[in-house]
């Protein structure tokens, strides 16, 4: 999973974490971020070898990682067999009939991007190259200091 993975799942209802057998070591090496992301997580090509094994260890994962008693299910399936599909449904259902409070999450969810793209949004007006030669100016003058300069960087800003 990459960064616009993460951030995609940061403003989705449910995020489902699909892997493979063939990730089995990998699984022990699960970045805590994937672990934090996953609302259910499901084991696609059940059918090979090492299913069995990564199920269990993600299992393991889920059950530790449930300190507020809400673990994460993980779901066997056989997306070419069509088997485990009901079970995947299922599963999501039961994560939206939980008694968390969805809107509660979401409106959390939507506040903290939110707050990133105003961030982002504010950056576009500094230039770097012309803070750098603002503050080449200011920087040796006696007294200076550096939050009364970004104070007023900002507020010179706010009034162009």
């Amino acid at each position: 999973m990459g960064q616009s993975e993460v951030e995609i799942a940061g403003l989705a209802d449910c995020t489902i974490v699909t892997v493979v057998p063939e990730a089995g070591d990998e699984v022990q090496t699960l970045k805590a971020g994937i672990m934090e992301i996953a609302d259910i997580f499901v084991i696609n090509k059940a059918d090979r070898d090492a299913a069995d094994a990564m199920y269990a260890n993600l299992k393991i994962m889920a059950h530790q990682k449930a300190g507020d008693g809400n673990e994460v299910q993980v779901i066997k399936t056989i997306a070419t067999e069509a088997k485990g599909i009901e079970e995947l449904a299922a599963a999501i259902d039961s994560f939206f009939n939980q008694t968390i409070n969805h809107s509660d999450h979401r409106l959390q969810l939507a506040t903290e991007k939110c707050w990133q793209l105003l961030q982002a949004e504010r950056m576009k007006i500094f230039n770097k190259s012309n803070l750098r030669a603002a503050l080449s100016e200011e920087i040796n003058k006696p007294g200076f200091n550096l939050y009364a300069f970004t104070k007023d960087m900002l507020n010179t800003t706010q009034t162009k």
